[in-house]
């Protein structure tokens, strides 16, 4: 283990702890959720807020790629591995739980998408329906059931801007 992987071990939201030792939840929850996806950007996993939500309880929930929901409580980072099998890690290092997700996630070609067209929100619609809504107004959405086809189309939308 390296300096940096040791010093990030040791507690990545020290600074929600509450006089009694204990972590606000309040505040820890939400910090760790964008922590992570800080740590996940960085390592090439985007998300957006609209992968965010927030059950009743305030367990916070991103959905990422085709099955992969990850929960976060005040304790847990916690997303499925295989089937009937979860990856847990203590919630208070959401960038060592991001780099664990990132290796786990390399190969997702709708996550390659979301890097590949920063400009464009690209989000699955329904089973198989992939949608890529532009951040420039001028541009229109696109749908399709393709990973390679929304690739393909998107390229030619911004190949045609640059003309």
């Amino acid at each position: 283990m390296c300096y940096a992987d040791l010093a990030s071990a040791v507690d990545d939201i020290s600074a929600f702890r509450r006089p009694s030792g204990l972590l606000d939840a309040g505040r820890v929850i939400p910090e760790t959720m964008a922590l992570l996806r800080d740590a996940l950007t960085e390592a090439g996993v985007v998300t957006y807020d609209a992968d965010v939500t927030i059950s009743g309880s305030g367990v916070a929930v991103l959905s990422i790629a085709q099955g992969v929901v990850v929960r976060i409580d005040d304790r847990w980072i916690g997303w499925p591995t295989t089937a009937r099998r979860w990856q847990v890690h203590p919630a208070r290092q959401p960038r060592r739980a991001a780099r664990l997700l990132a290796v786990q996630l390399g190969g997702d070609p709708f996550l390659r998408l979301r890097m590949e067209f920063p400009g464009w929100s690209i989000l699955r619609i329904a089973e198989g329906q992939i949608c890529a809504v532009p951040m420039a107004p001028a541009l229109p959405a696109v749908e399709t059931y393709s990973v390679d086809d929304l690739a393909v189309r998107l390229r030619a939308i911004e190949e045609g801007q640059r003309c």
